[in-house]
């Protein structure tokens, strides 16, 4: 905008100086040259500001395809109609989103690569870490319950600049160092426009982001893994000059099995994890409810079965809570690989069990056997299995659903791509080839 008025300021300039220098010659020639002077003054004032219009115009539309963009650097995007299902999915430090048919997909985020020159590591240490940093950049999918929105959490500059100097104690631990990602970002889905929440600590890890319905707030969590076991569920307002921080609650948590949080903002509820289980000595994860309203949490954790511990969760259509419980082993009681599938009313009362088994699939998918994907009406994946709640036998095998669409009647996963199960038929379709691609996550 600064470049267009300038060129416009440069025109006007450059269109005045003839006449300046035509009205002091004209007491020197006959009225016959004086107006054939004029005449060709006009003809050629005409043909100037043809081109400068023209060439401004252009030099307008350049201007605004190459502006630069807030951090990170954005690729403008098409609009993708609401009606239509959409997958957002990252991929070696990028995020795009395509449609669920595999047609029109758009890169939404990118960030410069970082080149590591770590003074203690040698060159192919710093080249891992370099490759590890620029790839897997961002992290956990976060949509908006319109689908036009998207949240995806980054590292921090913060922890770049740790990294720069960073004294490793190996190379195991070069090779399974993994920061916490401690920026925030907002994405509009139509135009590509982006913000920024920039953590103001190192170590600071965020994620599993909840929008309101009109896409003004957001409730999150924010943690310390490196220095605490303590969580903190923070609201804001997704205006980045404004977000009015408000910390809700804090939790405790036990290593990294902690993922779990849902928003109701009709209900003013939000659910998530805490290690406060009450019938084993131990402290496990329990799904707790608290209430905005009266700022404050149940005082009692749902319950589940003595010798499980609590790993995913999700509500159903009816507000219903379906809950996967995974075994602690032997010496609880019960057996490894064993796990359950629990249901109960919205609040958390007539806490039941619905299924109970001991295999999750193929042993390449048994580290998958702790987390169920569940869709709105009650269909979820463990391991690479599909249920469905009126027939709890296995319905579907090979095909785990890390994501289902809203409607809770199709189911994607990533293996060499992007591939959509069609419950209806049962049949599968990739719709995107790309190996690299590491987080899906499906529109509301």
């Amino acid at each position: 905008m600064d470049t267009t008025i300038r060129n416009q300021n440069t025109v006007e300039t450059l269109s005045s100086q003839p006449q300046q220098n035509n009205t002091g010659n004209q007491k020197r020639f006959s009225p016959i040259i004086i107006g054939l002077i004029i005449l060709l003054l006009i003809l050629g004032l005409g043909v100037y500001l043809f081109y400068s219009n023209n060439n401004r115009s252009q030099t307008s539309s350049f201007n605004q395809n190459t502006v630069t963009p807030t951090l990170p650097p954005l690729q403008k995007v098409q609009a993708i109609p609401n009606s239509v299902d959409k997958i957002a999915y990252i991929t070696k430090g990028e995020v795009w989103v395509v449609n669920e048919d595999g047609i029109g997909a758009k890169k939404l985020l990118s960030h410069e690569p970082v080149i590591f020159n770590n003074p203690h590591l040698n060159q192919a240490q710093n080249k891992t870490i370099s490759d590890k940093f620029n790839d897997d950049f961002f992290f956990d999918l976060s949509w908006s319950r319109d689908g036009n929105k998207l949240a995806v959490t980054g590292y921090s500059k913060l922890e770049e600049e740790k990294a720069r100097n960073q004294k490793f104690e190996g190379d195991y631990f070069i090779q399974v160092w993994y920061p916490p990602h401690g920026d925030i970002y907002l994405v509009d889905v139509e135009n590509g426009q982006s913000q920024v929440f920039e953590a103001t600590e190192v170590n600071t890890l965020v994620g599993e982001i909840n929008w309101s319905y009109d896409n003004k707030q957001i409730v999150f969590k924010r943690e310390r893994p490196f220095n605490q076991q303590r969580g903190e569920i923070v609201l804001a307002n997704t205006d980045a000059s404004n977000k009015n921080e408000k910390v809700l609650t804090t939790y405790e948590y036990q290593g990294n099995n902690n993922r779990g949080l849902t928003w109701f903002p009709e209900r003013g509820e939000v659910w998530f994890k805490e290690k406060i289980s009450y019938h084993i000595n131990n402290p496990e994860p329990s799904l707790v409810r608290f209430d905005m309203a009266k700022n404050q949490r149940d005082e009692k954790p749902v319950e589940v079965t003595k010798g499980y511990r609590l790993h995913t969760f999700s509500f159903l259509k009816d507000g219903g809570i379906m809950y996967f419980n995974t075994v602690l082993g032997p010496d609880s009681g019960t057996e490894y690989n064993t796990y359950e599938v629990r249901v109960s009313n919205p609040d958390g009362t007539n806490s039941r069990v619905v299924y109970t088994g001991k295999d999750c699939g193929e042993e390449k998918y048994r580290e998958r056997c702790y987390y169920a994907y569940y869709s709105p009406d009650g269909n979820y994946a463990v391991g690479d299995v599909i249920y469905k709640p009126e027939a709890p036998e296995k319905t579907v095998s090979n095909k785990g659903g890390a994501t289902w669409n809203k409607n809770g009647d199709k189911t994607a996963y990533t293996e060499g791509g992007i591939n959509v199960l069609d419950m209806t038929t049962l049949s599968s379709k990739r719709i995107l080839q790309n190996p690299n691609i590491r987080e899906i996550k499906w529109a509301y």
